[in-house]
């Protein structure tokens, strides 16, 4: 892909861009593409997200707003199941059931597994075109390895 980027954008010895040459409509193109697939994998995202927070508060019959480190359970595709499990029995005293239970961990680890499998390789993707984009937009600017490193070390 990103060879396709290089040569729509040719450069000369000096490495200055050759503007007869170019070609930064097909760029243009490209990086809308991009863009709204970025936007749609998100939308997609946050709908799984939502759907198993709505999930988990009908089951516990508890406000995700309402629990301590409710962060933590908002963001619960960052975190392991036993970390979830966790933070759950430490808000007993909000939730209508009990997180000890058994059948409460069994219905967790399903519903959690079935949402993270959606989730695992749509954030993969997501990731994987978030570089590809970076990468197009480095180009165009025609950074350097080190301008690159500096960039990409401000955003972490």
């Amino acid at each position: 892909m990103l060879g396709v980027v290089d040569g729509c954008l040719p450069k000369d010895a000096a490495g200055e861009f050759v503007a007869g040459g170019e070609r930064s409509d097909v760029v243009h193109d490209l990086l809308a593409h991009l863009a709204e697939e970025m936007i749609r994998m998100n939308r997609e995202k946050q709908e799984e997200i939502r759907g198993f927070l709505l999930w988990l508060s009908d089951y516990t019959g508890a406000r995700i707003d309402d629990l301590s480190n409710k962060t933590k359970v908002s963001a619960y595709y960052e975190i392991e199941l036993s970390e979830l499990l966790g933070v759950l029995k430490k808000n007993r005293g909000k939730l209508a059931c009990d997180p000890s239970r058994r059948a409460f961990g069994e219905d967790l680890r399903r519903e959690y597994s079935a949402s993270m499998e959606k989730l695992a390789p749509l954030i993969a993707r997501i990731g994987e075109v978030d570089r590809l984009i970076d990468a197009i937009v480095f180009r165009l600017y025609g950074l350097t390895e080190a301008e690159i490193a500096i960039v990409e070390g401000s955003l972490s």
